[in-house]
């Protein structure tokens, strides 16, 4: 979320010392990122330790720590995973009278967007705070938190929460998303290699209980149906769900019939007994960041996947990875990383229409909720309008 919550800083620091041992220097909030369900950090201990602090206000699974580490054990050291606390868990639950953030009325949960990926920018950590295990600091287990948080804004803009937290503490990556910039020519070839490197795992089987398995049915179908509805029946005074209303109403044609594709392309993949690989479902290049060097690293491991590998691939092959689509030449490149593989133009064209639907959905939901500020109903409005440019 890009506005601040209402959260103490001084709460928070002592939170990182009961769960990590670390010691706050300071704490800044970066205003980075689509995902409405958290916050980021830039937290320094010291000169030369800084590390990247997610924020959640709806708890993750172990996956999104058991996964990465996992990755990283196999050989993929691009992949960012989260550092365990003093005793081994990846997350650390916080109730909302200890963060000390304001309480509010309750307020539908705010969803999480396709462009996820936040720009992580500072000085790179080179040591492993206190008291964290393994060779790369990830964890291996998940605390959680029972209860999922409710929120509205406050006067001004704030962020507020009303129920349950949990902290994540990650390595600081010096470097910025590859959004816009997108990616050299050898990086192409680097990225094609993670991703081939990650469909090429094979889970354990321990591991593979925690990961969700592709279901082909797509839930952004029935919430345009829910949202067509609601832009229908209700009469807004937000200047922002206005315009998005307009928006909506212009299209609203469109969005039914690619719910509709949507739907009958998943239908059609069930039937087709597709190979399943480990998938990041995400991988964009906002995904991505670039050090210094030119050096890759894989961020937002929160929604690991057990899909087809077009799940990952649309995101290169639909010219979706990026702010600027990949050329042949790019994408030849990219598979002279990747490696062989028959492309199933069925679940290529159904995970283009998934990603594109989920965006709209996404978007229109966040511009519905009543619980954020100026800027990120700014944001959301801009990537909702954006779906349907050329």
């Amino acid at each position: 979320m890009l506005e601040e919550p209402e959260l103490d800083h001084a709460a928070l620091a002592e939170h990182l010392r009961a769960g990590w041992g670390l010691l706050p220097g300071a704490i800044t909030f970066l205003p980075v990122g689509h995902d409405a369900s958290a916050w980021a950090y830039d937290v320094c201990e010291e000169p030369g330790r800084r590390y990247f602090v997610k924020v959640r206000t709806r708890p993750a699974s172990a996956a999104p720590a058991v996964v990465p580490r996992l990755l990283r054990e196999r050989g993929l050291r691009q992949v960012v995973a989260p550092l365990p606390t003093l005793d081994g868990q990846p997350w650390w639950p916080v109730t909302a009278v200890e963060a000390q953030v304001s309480t509010a009325v309750e307020a539908e949960p705010r969803g999480t967007s396709g462009e996820d990926g936040a720009a992580q920018v500072s000085t790179a950590v080179e040591a492993e705070p206190r008291g964290t295990s393994g060779e790369d600091g990830a964890a291996q287990v998940s605390t959680a938190v029972e209860a999922e948080p409710r929120g509205t804004s406050g006067e001004d803009g704030a962020a507020q929460v009303s129920t349950a937290l949990q902290l994540g503490v990650y390595p600081y990556v010096d470097g910025t998303t590859a959004w816009q910039p997108g990616l050299t020519d050898a990086q192409w070839i680097t990225y094609g290699e993670l991703l081939g490197g990650l469909h090429r795992v094979d889970l354990p089987p321990d591991v593979a209980r925690l990961v969700p398995a592709e279901t082909f049915v797509c839930d952004a179908v029935t919430e345009a149906a829910t949202l067509a509805e609601r832009v229908r029946v209700a009469g807004f005074t937000d200047r922002w769900q206005r315009e998005f209303a307009e928006h909506w109403r212009r299209h609203r044609d469109e969005i039914a019939e690619l719910a509709e594709r949507t739907g009958r392309l998943g239908a059609l993949a069930q039937t087709r007994g597709l190979p399943t690989v480990l998938c990041h479902a995400d991988i964009h290049l906002g995904n991505v960041l670039v050090d210094r060097s030119g050096g890759l690293s894989v961020v937002d491991w929160d929604a690991p996947l057990r899909a087809p590998a077009e799940k990952d691939l649309v995101l290169v092959l639909s010219g979706l990875s990026g702010e600027h689509p990949a050329t042949a030449e790019q994408i030849a490149l990219f598979w002279r990383g990747y490696g062989p593989h028959e492309v199933d133009p069925v679940a290529l064209e159904f995970y283009r229409c998934v990603r594109r639907l989920e965006d709209i959905t996404t978007f229109a939901a966040n511009l519905l909720r009543d619980d954020v500020g100026e800027a990120t109903r700014r944001d959301d409005l801009y990537w909702f309008v954006r779906q349907f440019s050329p």
